[in-house]
């Protein structure tokens, strides 16, 4: 199909639709998968389903290690470090994550961005149950999960989100392209 920016042009001319570019990546990867018998999938939280009821032996994705998984999930020793950083349009008066307060946000559903995003916005509740507002909380902020980066950064081009959360490097490959 081409590059975030060439799918963009296509989607907002209308020469293809959501569905149909989702049912075209679909089709590649129905008809590469036999060849290489690989396990493909598209958000950690499949990943995780697809552990939990036992139809993997093993999930390889960016999966955040929290309480939740550790309780049903095996980890690796850790072997990275995720930094998250902010993608927006040239031109955006977002400078910093300060910036963020009030804004329409996307993330990866599942991952690191997803989780400080949410709590920034609505609040967690600390280890003896008591409510702890996000600095994001009450100012209007919205979170949009996608099921990878390089959706919401469509959605950035499309002008329907002023700015992307994810790790450093799939932002780095993100804005390069």
């Amino acid at each position: 199909m081409g590059t975030i920016a060439k799918i963009h042009e296509m989607l907002v001319n209308k020469q293809v639709s959501c569905e149909e570019l989702t049912k075209s990546y679909l089709s590649e990867i129905e008809k590469a998968n036999p060849e290489l018998n690989a396990y493909v999938c598209v958000t950690p939280e499949a990943a995780l389903e697809a552990a939990q009821q036992k139809k993997s032996d093993m999930v390889m994705a960016g999966l955040t290690v929290n309480e939740d998984r550790l309780m049903v999930m095996d980890f690796s020793d850790s072997y990275a470090t995720g930094v998250q950083v902010v993608i927006v349009k040239e031109g955006s008066d977002i400078k910093s994550p300060d910036d963020l307060v009030g804004k329409k946000i996307g993330v990866q559903l599942g991952t690191s961005s997803d989780f400080i995003i949410t709590d920034a916005i609505n609040g967690y509740e600390d280890d003896n149950g008591n409510h702890v507002a996000g600095d994001f909380e009450g100012t209007g902020a919205t979170v949009s999960t996608y099921a990878n980066p390089n959706l919401a950064a469509v959605n950035l081009e499309g002008n329907k989100l002023d700015a992307v959360v994810t790790d450093k490097l799939p932002a780095e490959l993100i804005v390069k392209n």
